[in-house]
């Protein structure tokens, strides 16, 4: 099986994070763990992390700044106002790291409508570790990927236990997490979407 386009980290970091734990480990399904886990995050954040290009419809918003949807955003390819191109050179990109947003600002503003009539394209999202050239090293932040590894880990440890709360076995009883770790939690929680 194949990383998605979305996969926050490689198959050599979760066997790097298994080394020792195991004999036998099998690539194919330490991929579909790791689709699984990324899968999860973006759903659990509300957030897409892989860099590529992106058009958003979006409605004016009557002042000098135009909140984008990704985060974090980079070059703006085109922008067209009720069909009309604006000249990107007016633009600037602004990502703002604690809240966890990005707004495009144009010093002429952009007209108040309640209708998307702002057609934006732009390139978002960070290098994934899976995409990473000496071009275009990663930027994916080290502790996102390493919940991602940390998850994909557990989940490949406990596959065969996956939804069992506990599993006995004479006097042995085992017990599993159906939740992720608080320390992950932590984690996945700064980067949420906001707002």
């Amino acid at each position: 099986m194949e990383l998605a386009s979305n996969a926050l980290t490689t198959a050599a970091a979760v066997k790097s994070n298994l080394n020792g734990c195991l004999i036998d480990i099998n690539d194919d399904l330490i991929n579909q763990k790791i689709n699984e886990v990324s899968q999860f995050i973006e759903t659990y954040t509300g957030r897409k992390f892989n860099n590529e290009i992106r058009e958003e419809k979006l409605a004016g918003t009557g002042s000098d700044t135009l909140p984008l949807r990704h985060y974090p955003a980079g070059e703006v390819l085109s922008v067209l106002v009720e069909g009309n191109e604006i000249d990107i050179r007016e633009l600037d990109t602004e990502n703002n790291n604690e809240a966890g947003t990005a707004v495009l600002f144009r010093e002429l503003g952009w007209p108040a409508s309640d209708r998307r009539n702002i057609l934006v394209k732009y390139e978002s999202g960070y290098i994934l570790p899976k995409d990473q050239s000496e071009e275009r090293p990663r930027t994916l932040p080290y502790d996102l990927e390493g919940a991602c590894i940390d998850l994909t880990t557990m989940k490949y440890l406990n596959r065969d236990a996956e939804g069992l709360a506990e599993r006995r076995s004479g006097d042995f009883a085992e017990k599993y997490l159906n939740d992720i770790p608080a320390s992950i939690k932590l984690i996945l929680d700064l980067y949420k979407k906001r707002g």
